[in-house]
């Protein structure tokens, strides 16, 4: 069950929301969903006020930190010194995909099977990036008309876009080259009319500062939980 709000949830009176949602879920016929996932300070609370009510305890599956970028929040380092001439920034033509389709595909692939142990099926990442391409949603840095490292958006919505997919190939991680990509991506973006960039990211590891760098976050944070309600002998460390 995903719970979200419409406004901000430190502006509402979450428990007397969890409560009516509580009521409401032990009124409706079948069983009460076991997973929860959104916005954590709701999610949580509702999870929490479920398993207390069945004697089960809540088990935290995956959670994510989500930062906005907007103009405001750009940070004021971008751009860089130019790049040589045998690297370039910039969105993947079809014609650089139809050359690069492979390396493209099992780079969008492999950013999942990292992230969360489990690879897209080729066939179905294709088709991902197939449409990323043609509407204008891949970039990538190339170095001597390579693709090393990758990012892949997401539709528009009326006013942005979220960035769901960034990798790096491992033998040119740590040369700097997604901080520039990112850096320069989101910056040709918001100078081309959208008014804000979403991504999502586990703490702990590089990604995180790369994207606060760009200024995701500038301007609030908020974290995405995927719980499961389970057995109390059964739980771990929240």
């Amino acid at each position: 069950m995903s719970v979200y709000s419409a406004v901000d949830p430190g502006t509402i009176d979450i428990p007397a929301h969890v409560g009516a949602l509580l009521d409401a879920l032990f009124r409706l016929p079948g069983k009460v969903p076991r997973a929860y996932n959104g916005d954590e300070r709701l999610s949580r609370a509702l999870a929490d006020a479920v398993a207390a009510r069945l004697g089960l305890s809540v088990k935290t599956e995956s959670r994510y930190t989500g930062g906005v970028l907007t103009a405001a929040s750009l940070s004021s380092d971008i751009p860089h010194s130019p790049l040589s001439p045998r690297h370039a920034v910039k969105r993947v033509t079809t014609e650089e995909y139809n050359t690069h389709s492979e390396l493209l595909v099992k780079m969008y692939s492999n950013m999942f099977l990292e992230a969360r142990g489990e690879a897209v099926p080729m066939p179905a990442a294709q088709g991902v990036v197939d449409n990323g391409v043609a509407a204008g949603n891949v970039w990538a840095y190339f170095v001597e008309g390579v693709p090393v490292s990758g990012a892949f958006l997401g539709r528009p919505t009326r006013r942005g876009k979220s960035v769901i997919c960034v990798y790096a190939r491992k033998e040119f991680r740590g040369s700097g080259y997604t901080q520039i990509l990112m850096d320069t991506l989101c910056k040709v973006l918001l100078e081309e009319g959208l008014e804000y960039l979403m991504i999502f990211f586990e703490e702990g590891g590089s990604a995180g500062r790369i994207y606060r760098r760009v200024g995701f976050g500038r301007e609030g944070e908020y974290v995405i939980v995927d719980l499961a309600l389970i057995e109390e002998n059964a739980v771990e460390e929240r």
